[in-house]
């Protein structure tokens, strides 16, 4: 009998000092799996704008504002830009990331022809942190 209250003890201490390291590593994962899919999320997001701006063949507006990008294609005009929802935008009505928290185009647009834009999107993680995503992107169409 007190063979079994002192295992029943020892197993009550053991499982008393793992519980909080299991939350913990659980916590870990949870964060990892959130950080993939934002990953994720910020590849498509940037590829697409990457191809799209590639083929620009004009850039209208005010071309390299904080957080706008207007320009024309072969297909068509294409404008992107963040709605009030922290939304990424591809005009017209195509949502391409979701919890962005900055973006930004720079560009070498004191002298056209414009060569280069640089892209940087900031994403907002479910855990409240952000990460930042940088590309740099040669147009090839431009005059």
């Amino acid at each position: 009998m007190l063979e079994m209250v002192l295992v029943i003890v020892l197993i009550s201490v053991l499982a008393g000092l793992a519980a909080p390291l299991s939350a913990s590593f659980a916590e870990a994962f949870l964060t990892q799996r959130d950080a993939v899919v934002l990953n994720d999320r910020a590849r498509l997001a940037l590829g697409r704008m990457t191809r799209e701006i590639r083929n620009a063949t004009a850039f209208t507006g005010a071309p390299f504002d904080a957080d706008t990008l207007q320009f024309t294609t072969p297909d068509g005009s294409i404008t992107y830009s963040i709605d009030g929802n922290g939304q990424l935008i591809r005009s017209p009505d195509n949502i391409l990331a979701t919890n962005v928290a900055a973006l930004q185009f720079t560009s070498n647009a004191g002298a056209p022809p414009v060569t280069l834009v640089e892209i940087e999107l900031t994403l907002t993680l479910a855990t409240g942190g952000t990460r930042t995503f940088r590309t740099t992107v040669h147009p090839r169409n431009m005059p």
